[in-house]
């Protein structure tokens, strides 16, 4: 099988999706960047495991056309988890009417995290900051090519937990909650 990574003299790993990917000893994860087409900019990416393949894998897969269904799900379930913030609070300066991908303009510092392949499904999670809850700011977990968490970055959840019963979940596309929050 060709490979398409080089082992460089201090142990980081040259990669043709991710850009200046350097292992980190000390909390034994790979951090890079690497253009993320659906935030229309270039994003942090934390690795989680040493499956260097997988996680280009994950990248793809956001990156290609066969994941704007999820996307447009991030969207939706983002816009709501801002207008609960916005019912609340009025002083953020954010539109009432916010929909679709006008969300993105209130995001910062996107990360995309990528764990252990597990059954050799798509898994990964996106954090970051929001304008609406600057303190927690925001995680989306994507399991199995489903949103099945977006709310805040209160906790770190994997791809692999069952997030179900999660309150304040605000994934519009998981069957268990129909998009409610959990409150």
């Amino acid at each position: 099988m060709f490979n398409i990574f080089k082992k460089k003299e201090n142990n980081n790993i040259e990669s043709t999706i991710i850009n200046d990917l350097q292992y980190n000893k000390e909390y034994n994860q790979y951090t890079g960047t690497s253009y993320i087409n659906k935030f229309n900019k270039e994003c942090n990416i934390t690795i989680e495991s040493n499956d260097i393949e997988y996680a280009e894998k994950c990248i793809k897969f956001i990156n290609n056309e066969e994941s704007n269904t999820i996307f447009e799900a991030i969207y939706e379930s983002l816009v709501l988890y801002c207008k609960s913030y916005l019912e609340e609070y009025n002083d953020i300066n954010i539109p009432k009417d916010i929909s679709g991908k006008d969300i993105l303009n209130y995001l910062s510092e996107e990360t995309i995290c990528i764990f252990d392949n597990k059954d050799n499904k798509i898994g990964f999670n996106i954090t970051g900051n929001c304008t609406w809850e600057e303190e927690h700011g925001f995680i989306i977990v994507v399991n199995d090519e489903k949103v099945k968490y977006v709310g805040e970055h209160g906790n770190l959840y994997y791809p692999w937990e069952d997030l179900s019963q999660e309150s304040h979940n605000f994934a519009t596309n998981n069957k268990e909650n129909k998009g409610e929050s959990n409150v």
